[in-house]
């Protein structure tokens, strides 16, 4: 049976909307999917005016905390298009889940699954602030799987085209989360640049060698002058196989900031539009490797970031 229930914007006017379920409003629309599968029940949010499609799944607990979050959800979906150019392409949206169960797995399938942990009987600060500060950083990825065209583009820019849509949608609509989130990356961002001297978003997502790798096979004197500066003694030789390589993904709360901050320049120094079509024109052509990217940006808008990446 699928029951069609409309938008509402008061929390108590929804309530009796719920009581009577006849009430109906112009901006969008849900239809409930009741569990099929041993899946969840759902519904299927529709908003025509902003060309917005997408699904929010629940357990027995959450249904009415799903209708709370689903007006937070829009906006957030309609906020990210302003940075993003679709050419009147629908949106695939990751789906969402609101559950109660913090071991919950979302089924296998061929939509992402976005969880959001919610214990009480309504939206709880801390589901609320991952509302803002997970899916809206996320669903960026999913316009990203939509539209990219190859799959070279270096790690500084996937995250730091999302981290950078996430804030400007957070800040203006929840301000406080917007503060917490970014005060805590730029302490670690602090942190790694205090320590460091940079955060290398060049490296960032590459593959690279375990430091115990190369610490195991050099001599006392090599394992000092590795501890003291971070790098290998000249002339050192290494035996390496796969097994000693790994995805260079540390220090990850401070190069989300760091490719804010990158995100940031671009837009000041080219304006909100050429950024939004430098975005676009990026995954939408082959290659997009970090060398493509940084000579499209320097011949067609005279910047380099190369110092930044470093």
């Amino acid at each position: 049976m699928t029951n069609i229930i409309p938008l509402q914007r008061n929390y108590l006017f929804l309530l009796v909307c719920l009581s009577l379920l006849s009430c109906r409003q112009e901006e969008y629309t849900y239809v409930k999917q009741n569990s099929q599968n041993n899946d969840l029940a759902s519904y299927q949010i529709q908003d025509s005016d902003a060309n917005l499609e997408y699904t929010v799944y629940f357990d027995e607990k959450n249904e009415k905390v799903a209708l709370e979050a689903i007006p937070h959800l829009n906006t957030i979906y309609r906020e990210v298009l302003k940075f993003h150019i679709t050419d009147g392409e629908k949106m695939n949206w990751a789906d969402v889940a609101i559950v109660s169960d913090t071991s919950y797995l979302a089924p296998v399938s061929n939509t992402t699954r976005w969880v959001i942990f919610n214990q009480s009987e309504k939206l709880s600060q801390q589901a609320e602030q991952r509302l803002y500060d997970l899916i809206a950083h996320e669903q960026v990825h999913a316009w990203q799987k939509q539209f990219s065209t190859c799959n070279d583009t270096p790690r500084w820019f996937i995250e730091g085209q999302a981290v950078w849509s996430e804030s400007k949608v957070t800040k203006k609509l929840k301000p406080n989360i917007f503060e917490q989130v970014v005060n805590k990356r730029k302490k670690e961002y602090d942190k790694v640049i205090k320590e460091n001297g940079s955060l290398s978003l060049k490296t960032w997502g590459g593959v690279i060698v375990l430091p115990e790798t190369i610490r195991k096979q050099l001599t006392p004197e090599g394992q000092k002058y590795f501890d003291e500066t971070g790098k290998t003694p000249p002339g050192a030789t290494f035996n390496i196989t796969p097994a000693d390589m790994t995805e260079d993904n540390v220090n990850q709360p401070a190069r989300y900031y760091g490719s804010y901050l990158l995100f940031k320049k671009l837009e000041d120094k080219m304006g909100l539009d050429n950024l939004k079509k430098w975005i676009y024109e990026t995954v939408k052509n082959t290659p997009c490797d970090e060398k493509a990217l940084l000579t499209a940006l320097e011949k067609q808008y005279n910047i380099d970031i190369s110092k930044e990446l470093n």
